[in-house]
């Protein structure tokens, strides 16, 4: 209408950045965990059985597996029987396994007590990559950035990126 070019519309950038001292505990720590997708307890839970406690986690999962298989052979004889019998066994699977599952829990945090660096370590990943458990753009600033790392960063961020891409981005510091 008014003789001018439609302005083109881009969809806006999803980043993390990640600085080397995040990266270096990051990698050593939860080096199996997805990035984007940051769930306290799954972090946790991978650490510990791929780094700290493998041997029980381990075991757990023995167990379990186990315990299923031998509730699957006497469903099956029970359902010969009686069928309510049946649906009484799939109660108690079910309460078996909350159980257990709430003493692999237990065992996750109290390995993590025992190895409180860490712990600690990982929290300090997480904070940054996450601050109050959302993405960074939307809790930290640029001018943080520019503070620790001079004005070129705005430049390393721009090389880093794809701007047509939709999808969340790492940009490694």
């Amino acid at each position: 209408m008014l003789g001018r070019p439609v302005t083109t519309i881009l969809p806006r950038s999803s980043v993390t950045m990640i600085e080397r001292h995040t990266a270096e505990c990051w990698s050593a720590m939860a080096s199996a965990c997805r990035i984007c997708s940051p769930v306290w307890k799954n972090v946790l839970k991978r650490v510990v059985e791929e780094h700290l406690g493998t041997d029980t986690a381990r075991s757990f999962s023995k167990s379990e597996a186990a315990v299923n298989s031998e509730l699957d052979d006497l469903k099956a004889q029970l359902v010969a029987v009686d069928a309510t019998l049946a649906d009484a066994l799939e109660t108690g699977r079910r309460k078996i396994n909350y159980q257990l599952e709430g003493l692999r829990t237990r065992f996750y945090r109290a390995q993590m007590a025992r190895d409180e660096a860490a712990h600690r370590q990982l929290q300090r990943a997480l904070d940054q990559l996450y601050p109050q458990k959302d993405l960074q753009e939307r809790h930290i600033n640029i001018t943080s950035l520019l503070a620790r790392h001079g004005r070129y960063v705005v430049d390393w961020i721009f090389s880093a990126i794809n701007l047509e891409s939709t999808e969340h981005q790492i940009v490694y510091l």
